[in-house]
């Protein structure tokens, strides 16, 4: 699991991402962690507007 966040976290602090990826890793955050990140995510897809 520690993974699959850390690559996703990684795609989220990267330029140039997808609101398709930044999507897909907010969803992942959202569904793995219990912390801060969790709050940075949801905030990321309020702005491109995608559903959580």
């Amino acid at each position: 699991m520690t993974d699959t966040v850390e690559e996703a976290w990684a795609v989220l602090c990267a330029p140039g991402q997808s609101d398709k990826d930044v999507a897909e890793a907010c969803r992942t955050i959202l569904e793995h962690c219990k912390d801060g990140r969790r709050a940075t995510a949801q905030a990321m897809l309020d702005v491109i507007g995608v559903p959580s």
